[in-house]
């Protein structure tokens, strides 16, 4: 994952709600105001994130039904279904409806403070918010609040897992992976959206095989760097090691035979061959 250069943010909570911890969950180097300081004119800020609760919307409504200049609005569900309808009413939700895409209901804090970090380092779409299974379908949230949608027929790799351990899953604390322990999977908001995105799908097939030929060209590199000939590698063939070396992804024993012929631990072998990866990258 690729972090831009952390942001500022000006963050907005109500005065009122005090028991909850928004001090948590704030990037530090974040301005936090009360609601109550603004009587119409609003902080001028790039970045500015709104929370208020369910029963708090007419409130939020009175500053910004004519300013809408949040990044997200964050709705607390402090109220059962049938408040938080009314409440809708009260706060004129026609003018909601129109900000949706900016707009997240929540019960756990750990999604608004995933959210916030990912603004903050600029991943928000490469972190995951929320995740819920509806019957066969995954849905993902990511921070940027874009829900993807993908079938469980499109995740192979969890086709062994029963429909009772698919829904059985944890989200990483800062939102980069979903965990399933019953399969000991992990999966990505990059790869999860790979399932559902063509576009993406094939931008990550040639990034991979790029890779995969910068990754053999960085074999060779080292092999030659430790003055090895392709048939001094005991236990594989000259003709896999050019195969490697074009590109062929390793099996992690065909590793152990490679590190051990170059007389280093597998770890040792795979730091040689990312710092010769990384400074192609950074010649790119």
């Amino acid at each position: 994952m690729t972090a831009n250069t952390s942001i500022e943010m000006t963050v907005i909570v109500p005065d009122r709600l005090t028991e909850h911890p928004y001090k948590e969950i704030v990037p530090s180097n974040s301005a936090m105001w009360g609601l109550n300081r603004f009587s119409g004119e609003l902080p001028t800020s790039d970045n500015l994130f709104v929370f208020t609760s369910a029963t708090g919307l007419p409130e939020i409504t009175r500053v910004f039904q004519r300013h809408e200049v949040f990044k997200v609005l964050f709705v607390w569900i402090d109220s059962d279904l049938k408040v938080m309808l009314q409440r809708l009413e009260q706060a004129e939700w026609q003018w909601l409806l129109y900000s949706m895409d900016k707009v997240f209901f929540y019960s756990n804090i750990a999604e608004p403070k995933r959210i916030l970090a990912a603004w903050e380092m600029g991943a928000r779409e490469q972190l995951i918010a929320n995740a819920t299974v509806i019957e066969d379908r995954l849905l993902v949230t990511d921070c940027a609040l874009q829900t993807w949608e993908i079938p469980f027929q499109q995740l192979p790799i969890l086709a062994n897992l029963s429909p009772e351990n698919r829904a059985e899953f944890e989200i990483d604390e800062d939102g980069s992976y979903l965990y399933w322990p019953s399969g000991d999977i992990h999966m990505d908001m990059e790869a999860l959206r790979a399932k559902v995105d063509p576009e993406l799908r094939d931008r990550l097939r040639a990034e991979r095989a790029i890779y995969d030929q910068k990754f053999g060209e960085a074999v060779a590199a080292v092999r030659k760097a430790h003055h090895l000939k392709e048939t001094d590698i005991p236990g594989i063939s000259s003709r896999q090691i050019r195969c490697i070396e074009k590109g062929e992804h390793p099996k992690l024993e065909t590793l152990r035979k490679l590190s051990q012929a170059h007389g280093l631990t597998v770890n040792e072998y795979l730091q040689e061959i990312a710092a010769n990866v990384s400074q192609w990258r950074s010649i790119n």
